[in-house]
């Protein structure tokens, strides 16, 4: 999926309200269980921010995303309109909180 530019569409929810860039539902890889998660997810500024649906206001987690490497996988090819990427830190780092978390 792609995500959708907040401009468009049906009234913002309350995730998407206060300075969206973009909104939309991605799977998200756990980092324990390694299972996949459908999520709500807001881009803002330079952080991923995501709750448990688009009705949600508090975010569960964010990803700050200033240093990152955004890198396109391949998805595939028997479904079309889906991408796949993967988010690396820039380098070493500590785990750092989001502003609204």
């Amino acid at each position: 999926m792609v995500m959708g530019d907040v401009s468009r569409g049906r009234p913002a929810s309350p995730s998407l309200q206060e300075g969206a860039l973009k909104g939309g539902w991605l799977k998200k890889q756990r980092s324990i269980m390694k299972n996949w998660q459908l999520r709500w997810f807001v881009l803002r500024s330079d952080q991923l921010f995501f709750y448990k649906d688009e009705e949600e206001t508090k975010p569960q987690g964010c990803i700050p995303l200033q240093g990152c490497q955004v890198t396109e996988l391949t998805a595939n090819p028997d479904e079309p309109g889906r991408h796949l990427f993967e988010i690396l830190p820039g380098g070493p780092r500590e785990r750092t909180g989001c502003p609204l978390c």
